[in-house]
């Protein structure tokens, strides 16, 4: 993806480095998920730990749908600024899968939001992504969006970004104020979590 440009700046290893700001991520997730080649991101997924659709382990095969699981773990990352697996930010037993879905399961999106982006971004577009993103990486490739889907839900939250109006900025505390968003996962949630879930060869069984 973009030979790293994404992660090099969200990964920023000196606090001095300029992280990208949230429509830069935005154009950059966008400009991603067009490419008609999507090769590169399964690409990545074989050798990589934390973008494996979990399917992989059942039937050894890459989709379109894998690409679609590996994408959504990339918007995870956009949002939070943290990698895909981490014992410093999730411990041994948890990846940035298992630690977002378990937040948005509370409507805790603030938890989720990089730290360098808070006060900077809209509340709306925000969980257009967070929602979009907890979706791609749905454990039955059947459940996850279309990368058409993902691309129109990217372009709906650059929108609200950049409006004038409608969505509050994302400051401490508000996403409690949002808290009604929960409801529109919830029963996506609830059905996901009653799914066995499929180890990615590093990790235990999703948070409840």
């Amino acid at each position: 993806m973009h030979n790293g440009t994404l992660r090099d700046h969200i990964h920023a290893g000196s606090v001095n480095e300029k992280s990208l700001d949230w429509l830069a991520r935005l154009q950059i997730a966008e400009d991603s998920a067009k490419e008609e080649d999507l090769t590169h991101v399964s690409s990545v997924a074989r050798g990589t730990v934390g973008y494996l659709d979990p399917e992989y382990y059942a039937n050894q095969q890459l989709t379109e749908k894998s690409d679609v699981y590996s994408f959504g773990v990339v918007l995870l990352e956009l949002l939070s600024g943290k990698k895909p697996v981490s014992t410093e930010d999730f411990g041994a037993e948890m990846n940035i899968v298992h630690w977002a879905r378990a937040l948005i399961r509370k409507g805790d999106v603030m938890s989720i939001v990089d730290p360098v982006l808070i006060g900077n971004v809209k509340i709306e577009s925000i969980w257009r992504i967070a929602e979009v993103a907890i979706q791609s990486v749905e454990q039955h490739a059947v459940s996850r969006p279309r990368m058409q889907e993902i691309i129109l839900a990217i372009q709906e939250a650059s929108k609200i970004e950049k409006g004038t109006h409608g969505s509050q900025k994302l400051r401490p505390g508000s996403s409690k104020a949002q808290s009604s968003r929960k409801t529109l996962l919830e029963s996506f949630l609830e059905i996901e979590s009653q799914s066995p879930d499929l180890s990615n060869g590093c990790l235990v069984p999703a948070a409840r």
